[in-house]
């Protein structure tokens, strides 16, 4: 199931920014950039395999470098937080779902899941928020996974951040969430049994293997 996808979000990434082959595949270490525990050979492959999707951005006709670096970083973080978003949200998903078919099982409107588990914020005056007085530097970690556990479904919203720091992604997530539980729903089997195994890593949230059984 993962393997599925990776795929899925590489091309829907890659048609979002006009590059038909964005040169991802199952071995690709360039959502490993931000890890700490990468070695110099890994850390050289996955910085040429960065220097490679450049190449074939601006090959794509894009001269402007600023674009170009947009454009690299959505194929970087952008890929990343959704492909762990939509993984993560099907194994809710289909633990929920144990047994039942596709037809019947529920997909919300909103991912139950983020695959960016935090986010850091720096206070710039003086503030007290639930009895915790914050001064200026102070650095704030902000779990938005925890917004995963609201009782509250809406709270989920709180994944792609409020106001002026909204995710700029979220239009992109909901509709490629909405397109995958279309096309599950449409399916005449039945869910089986389901194994998630964690990726170690130090931004993302990403899972190294997401197994699903199909049943008739």
């Amino acid at each position: 199931m993962a393997e599925a996808i990776e795929p899925f979000v590489a091309d829907f990434m890659g048609a979002l920014i006009d590059i038909e082959d964005a040169g991802f595949d199952a071995d690709s270490l360039i959502s490993r950039i931000f890890s700490r525990g990468m070695g110099i050979a890994k850390r050289k492959r996955a910085e040429a395999e960065v220097a490679a999707l450049r190449a074939r951005i601006e090959a794509s006709g894009v001269s402007d470098q600023a674009d170009v670096g947009q454009k690299l970083a959505m194929m970087i973080l952008g890929r990343d937080a959704l492909t762990g978003t939509i993984a993560y949200s099907l194994r809710d998903v289909f633990e929920a779902g144990q047994g039942r078919p596709f037809a019947a099982l529920d997909f919300p409107e909103l991912p139950s899941s983020t695959g960016v588990p935090y986010i850091e914020r720096m206070a710039h005056e003086r503030v007290t928020i639930d009895g915790l007085a914050l001064q200026p530097g102070d650095r704030v970690r902000i779990m938005l996974r925890a917004f995963g556990h609201s009782g509250d479904p809406r709270d989920r919203a709180q994944f792609f951040g409020t106001g002026a720091h909204t995710c700029l992604g979220r239009p992109i997530a909901l509709e490629a969430w909405a397109a995958i539980g279309a096309f599950l729903s449409g399916l005449p089997t039945t869910v089986g049994p389901l194994r998630c195994t964690p990726r170690n890593d130090d931004i993302f949230a990403i899972p190294a293997s997401l197994e699903l059984e199909v049943r008739p």
